[in-house]
C-alpha cells in the first residue's frame, strides 16, 4: 500500500476504505472466501470511518494526497476543500 495504516487508540490497525490500496487489500482479502466457499454474501458491516482519527480528528479521513488528487481530477477544483464542507 501507499498509504499507512493509521494506528487506532485501541491498538487495532485503520485502512482508509476510500483509498484504492486500501479498498484492494479488502477485496483480496475477502475474494478467497468467496472462490472457495458457497457464501451467499459478504456483510461489510463494520467497512467504515471511525469516530476517532489520530491523523487530525473524525473529520479528516479522507485529506490523504492520493484521496486529495482524486478529488481534484473528479471535480475540477484546485484547492482543498475545508473538512465541514457540505459539498
Amino acid at each position: 500500500m501507499t498509504a499507512p495504516p493509521v494506528p487506532a487508540r485501541t491498538g487495532c490497525w485503520l485502512l482508509d476504505p476510500g483509498h484504492p490500496d486500501a479498498a484492494d487489500h479488502i477485496r483480496n482479502m475477502y475474494a478467497p472466501v468467496v472462490k472457495h466457499y458457497d457464501a451467499d454474501g459478504i456483510q461489510f458491516d463494520r467497512v467504515r470511518y471511525t469516530d476517532q482519527n489520530n491523523v487530525g480528528g473524525p473529520n479528516h479521513w479522507g485529506y490523504t494526497p492520493t484521496a486529495l488528487k482524486r478529488f481534484r481530477a473528479e471535480t475540477g477544483v484546485t484547492g482543498t476543500p475545508a473538512p465541514d464542507d457540505p459539498g
